[in-house]
Parts: structure tokens; C-alpha cells; sequence
């Protein structure tokens, strides 16, 4: 597995620190109201870091910050 992702190029594996627990324990209480998962509220914070407008997600809670969410690809 960890071969295919370092084929990847654009993709990168983001640490998960106490400086990134700190900003998804922000982030759950600031959306204390949805029932967002830690890897739900993870991908926000990501996602609100590196400034991401489109977000290919089936979960639609990684849109709350405001990034577009593609679900589906169109078909031929």
C-alpha cells in the first residue's frame, strides 16, 4: 500500500500531532451541533489549511467549511 501512495505525486500523508488534535478538538466543538467524526473534523482542518475549494468526498460534512463537493464522476 505504501507504495501506491508514494506513486502518488499529489498526494502527501499529513501528520496527526498535538498541534493538529488541537485545531480538530476546535473545530468539533465549533460544529458541536453535527455529528462529525475525528477524521471527519481532521479533513477540515487539512482541507481549511491548504485552502482546498473542491473536495471529492461522499461525506457531506467535509463540506462545511465552504469546499465544493464532488460525489459522483459523470458517466460516458
Amino acid at each position: 500500500m505504501r507504495s501506491f501512495i508514494d506513486a502518488l505525486s499529489v498526494l502527501a500523508i499529513q501528520p496527526f500531532d498535538q498541534q493538529q488534535l488541537t485545531k480538530t478538538t476546535t473545530l468539533l466543538k465549533k460544529f458541536g451541533d453535527q455529528s462529525l467524526t475525528l477524521a471527519d473534523a481532521h479533513g477540515l482542518v487539512i482541507i481549511n489549511e491548504r485552502r482546498i475549494s473542491t473536495c471529492w468526498s461522499t461525506d457531506r460534512h467535509l463540506g462545511l467549511t465552504g469546499a465544493n463537493l464532488v460525489t459522483s464522476f459523470a458517466s460516458d
